[in-house]
């Protein structure tokens, strides 16, 4: 059949997609230290360049980056059993997860990318060339999760990463984390793995979405609401609305701390409150007998459970636990044909770290005993 020809740029499941999952700047060669990512849909990078523009009084011009760029990273996922969430620091505990619970680990990011046409990242040659983009040092800056009738659940995760090295090797070579003082590279070393495969929610690793696998879909998915209703509807028991589609959102604010000498910022302190948004579209059969001023002056908030089942069964794989959200907007659609809608916002805030770590009403629940081992490294 001849060589593979090497001058294609675009290739099919040629990356595998790793994150740290213990201390950023220790050797990542021992099993275990570098943990990859499932079902990664995409990875898109952009780097801020802060330049600046200084003028004189003889009309020059001086342009200069005072300052490293760093690099902001979007991770969208489909989602499996919250393993990805786990990794990426949204929550860390062994049994019921604790949402947030590791905002403040710093984790690095490796991006492998197979060389020579032909080859995937998975079952390729341990001899194949591979390129790999390391990124140091991330935070999570926001997260969202959603699905639709008939679509995948998928994930979103935005990180921010102090720098980034681009390798051609893969195996025994210099971390990408940096030093915050002078910048320099740390000592330690990793090594990329092979790239696992195949979707199996009772492994401990898979990656691709492969083909005849069964998808985590909307009808694996059930959003309970509790204590409270909005303006004219219903969202549980009779004549409730029928939930087409739902978006949670987390926005964390930061605030960089870096000393004055330090190339880099040592902290990346967490602006509190953290906003929770939670956006549905519901299909309306009928209105219920209301009042809208019900709703005026109102302390009462909602309970919401965003429960995501294994798929085609019903054993839980992960979920979300939210008390006190509050209505931010609601809007009606009257057209001629289809079937009325209504679009919902709730809104909340996570107060304090205590809220956060230790508050019974803000809570990421991992079920074990569906999910595997994984979760017990932690």
């Amino acid at each position: 059949m001849g060589t593979p020809s090497t001058n294609v740029f675009g290739q099919f499941n040629a990356k595998s997609v790793w994150v740290t999952s213990g201390a950023f700047s220790l050797d990542q060669t021992v099993s275990g230290s570098l943990q990859q990512l499932s079902r990664v849909q995409d990875v898109t990078y952009s780097v801020p360049y802060p330049l600046t523009a200084n003028t004189y009084l003889d009309s020059s011009v001086e342009a200069y980056n005072p300052v490293p760029a760093g690099v902001n990273v979007d991770i969208r996922t489909y989602n499996t059993n919250g393993r990805n969430e786990w990794f990426l620091g949204l929550a860390k505990t062994n049994s019921s997860g604790t949402l947030l619970l590791g905002l403040d680990d710093e984790k690095d990011l490796y991006v492998a990318s197979q060389d020579i046409q032909g080859y995937d990242a998975i079952g390729a040659p341990a001899t194949a060339p591979q390129t790999v983009l390391g990124l140091a040092q991330g935070v999570i800056t926001s997260y969202e999760l959603g699905a639709q009738v008939g679509g995948i659940i998928e994930s979103r995760t935005s990180m921010n990463f102090l720098t980034a090295v681009a390798y051609t090797g893969f195996s025994g070579v210099t971390v990408p984390s940096v030093n915050y003082k002078d910048g320099d590279s740390r000592t330690g070393r990793f090594i990329i793995p092979p790239a696992l495969s195949q979707y199996n929610p009772n492994a401990t690793g898979f990656d691709a979405l492969m083909y005849g696998a069964p998808a985590i879909g909307a009808r694996d998915m059930i959003v309970m609401f509790t204590q409270n209703n909005p303006f004219a509807v219903v969202y549980t028991g009779q004549q409730a609305v029928y939930l087409q589609s739902f978006n949670l959102a987390l926005t964390v604010d930061r605030q960089e701390q870096k000393p004055l000498g330090y190339t880099y910022p040592t902290a990346r302190q967490i602006m509190y409150p953290i906003r929770v948004d939670l956006t549905t579209q519901a299909l309306v059969s009928k209105l219920q007998a209301d009042r809208l001023d019900r709703l005026n002056c109102t302390t009462t908030g909602f309970s919401i459970n965003l429960v995501v089942k294994q798929p085609c069964s019903s054993a839980t794989m992960f979920g979300f636990y939210f008390d006190n959200l509050q209505i931010a907007s609601q809007s009606f659609s009257n057209s001629i044909g289809p079937v009325d809608t209504i679009t919902t916002q709730w809104r909340g805030w996570i107060r304090t770290p205590c809220d956060a770590f230790f508050s019974p009403y803000v809570q990421y629940v991992v079920d074990l005993a569906t999910t595997g081992a994984w979760g017990t490294t932690w």
